[in-house]
C-alpha cells in the first residue's frame, strides 16, 4: 500500500487519511468496509462522500445513492469541501473512461484517464506511482493483466502494437478462450500479417470445432488468399515423398471404380473435384476453385459439420460411391467426417483420406508452421488399424502426404461402433516414437494394383 495522502490543508484522522489511499490506489471493497465501519456522526462527511464514490464505481446505485443523500442531509460544508466533492466525483469518472479504454486494449489512453482521476485528488512526486498502482489495481479487477500497467506507460516503443501485445499477453493466460482468438486473428490480419491470422483462426476451429461460425472461415479464407503461400520452414520440415502424385492415384480410383456418386470434403481449388465425371458433391467452407466446375458437379460452400447435420439427407439420397475426405487437418474433425460418411456408406463405397503420412514432425503439429502441413490426421489411420479390424485399410505413399483406402462397410451397427470410441479418441496417446513411424511410412503399399 502507498504511504497515506492528503489534498486539503487541514487535520486529519487516520481513517481518512487511510481512505484517500484506498482511493487512490482503486481499492473499492476495501474502502467500503473501511467507512462503514466508522460510526455515523457529524464528522465524517469526506468519508461518506469517498463511501459514495467508491459505490458508484462499483456500479451498487442503490448504495450510492443512498450515501449521497446522507452527505446532502448534513449540508454546511464550507466551499473547500463542496469542491473536494466535486472533485472526486470527476475523478471517478475519469477512472471509468481509463476502464472502458483498457477493455478496448487502448492502455496509452487509458493510462491518460487515470493521469487525469489522480490528478484530481492528489499532488506530488508520487502521483506517477500512484497511476501505476491505480491501473493495476483496475486491471485486476477487470480480470486484465496487471502487466498491461507497465505497458501502457511505454510511449516511445513504436513499433509495440498496444492491441495485439495486449491480447497475445491474455492469451498465454487463456489459450483456450475463443474471444481472445478472435481478436489476436483480427487484429493481425487487420495489420497484414496473414500468417498469423491463419494460425489464430485454425487454433480457433480446434476450440470451437462443430461450432465454429462461417464468417470465421470467410476470414481465414481472405486470410490465405491474402497469404498466397505460407511462409517456409525449414529444408528439413518441407521434406516431401512419395513415388506417385496423389492426383493420378485419385484419377486411377475413378477410373477403377467408375463411382456414380462423388463426395469430396474440403475442395479447394477443385483440382481432385475436377477429376468426377459422375454427378459430383464438393463441401467446404471456404472453397477457391480456379477450374470451371461441370454440370455433373455441386459445390456448397459450407463446413462439413453442417453439412451432416442439415443437408446430407437432401444431397445423399443414395450412398456415395467414392469419397474423398481433405478437410481441415485436424485429427477430430477428419474422424468426424470419417463416422458422418459412414452413416451413408454402402457395402460398395470407398473412402480415401488424405494427409496420412507427414514428411517431417513439423508438418504433423496442430498448429501450423510450415507450407506443406498435414496436421495430425495422421492419427486416424491409427484408431481406424486399432479399432476397426472390421474394415480394409490401404495406406499408399503417394506424393506428397500419403494416402488411405477404407473399404468394408457393413451398415448401421458400424456406425455405432465408430460412435462407441469417438469420445475415447481424445484421450489416445499418440507418442512421437508412433509418430515418427508413419512419418518414415512404415507398411504403407506404393502400388494401386492391390486394391
Amino acid at each position: 500500500m502507498l504511504l497515506p495522502l492528503t489534498s486539503l490543508d487541514t487535520p486529519e484522522n487516520e481513517q481518512l487519511q487511510l481512505a484517500k489511499t484506498l482511493w487512490v490506489e482503486g481499492d473499492w471493497a476495501a474502502l467500503i468496509a473501511l467507512a462503514n465501519d466508522i460510526d455515523d456522526d457529524a464528522d465524517n462527511t469526506q468519508l461518506k462522500i469517498y463511501l459514495a464514490a467508491a459505490y458508484a464505481q462499483l456500479d451498487d446505485c442503490a448504495n450510492a445513492s443512498a450515501s449521497w443523500q446522507l452527505v446532502e442531509q448534513r449540508g454546511g460544508e464550507d466551499r473547500n469541501e463542496r469542491l473536494w466533492r466535486y472533485r472526486l466525483l470527476l475523478s471517478g469518472v475519469h477512472n471509468s473512461l481509463a476502464r472502458a479504454r483498457a477493455v478496448n486494449g487502448e492502455l496509452q489512453k487509458g493510462q491518460e484517464h487515470w493521469n487525469t482521476s489522480l490528478d484530481l485528488v492528489i499532488y506530488g512526486p508520487q502521483q506517477r506511482l500512484a497511476t501505476q498502482v491505480r491501473a493495476k489495481q483496475q486491471l485486476k479487477q477487470l480480470g486484465l493483466p496487471e502487466s498491461w500497467a507497465v505497458k501502457s506507460f511505454e510511449k516511445d516503443d513504436v513499433k509495440y502494437n498496444v492491441s495485439y501485445g495486449l491480447l497475445a499477453d491474455l492469451h498465454e493466460q487463456y489459450p483456450n478462450d475463443p474471444a481472445i482468438l478472435i481478436g489476436l486473428a483480427e487484429s493481425a490480419q487487420r495489420q497484414g500479417q496473414f500468417d498469423e491470422a491463419i494460425r489464430h483462426w485454425q487454433t480457433l476451429a480446434s476450440i470451437l470445432q462443430k461450432n465454429m461460425p462461417q464468417a470465421y472461415y470467410d476470414r481465414l479464407d481472405e486470410a490465405y488468399q491474402n497469404q498466397k503461400s505460407f511462409p517456409l520452414g525449414s529444408s528439413e520440415e518441407e521434406q516431401l515423398s512419395g513415388e506417385i502424385d496423389k492426383h493420378l492415384v485419385l484419377k486411377q480410383l475413378h477410373q477403377a471404380f467408375k463411382p456414380s456418386l462423388y463426395l469430396e470434403i474440403g475442395v479447394q481449388t477443385g483440382k481432385s473435384f475436377l477429376l468426377a465425371n459422375c454427378e459430383a458433391l464438393g463441401v467446404d467452407p471456404m472453397p477457391r476453385p480456379n477450374i470451371k466446375l461441370r454440370k455433373n458437379h455441386t459445390l456448397l460452400r459450407m463446413s462439413s459439420d453442417d453439412f451432416f447435420e442439415n443437408h446430407a439427407d437432401q444431397y445423399l439420397e443414395s450412398p456415395p460411391d467414392l469419397v474423398f475426405i481433405d478437410g481441415m487437418h485436424l485429427f477430430e474433425y477428419a474422424l468426424r467426417d470419417f463416422i458422418n460418411v459412414e452413416r451413408y456408406a454402402g457395402p460398395n463405397t470407398v473412402v480415401v483420406v488424405d494427409d496420412i503420412f507427414p514428411g517431417h514432425p513439423a508438418q504433423a503439429e496442430r498448429v501450423r508452421r510450415t507450407r506443406a502441413w498435414t496436421g495430425d490426421v495422421w492419427k486416424l489411420a491409427v484408431v481406424l488399424e486399432e479399432h476397426r479390424p472390421d474394415l480394409m485399410i490401404q495406406k499408399l505413399d503417394v506424393y506428397p502426404t500419403g494416402l488411405m483406402v477404407v473399404r468394408g462397410f457393413g451398415g448401421d451397427g458400424d456406425v455405432e461402433k465408430m460412435n462407441s470410441f469417438f469420445e475415447l479418441s481424445n484421450c489416445f496417446d499418440f507418442t512421437t516414437e508412433k509418430l515418427l513411424k508413419y512419418v518414415c511410412r512404415e507398411g504403407s503399399v506404393v502400388y494401386l494394383n492391390s486394391i
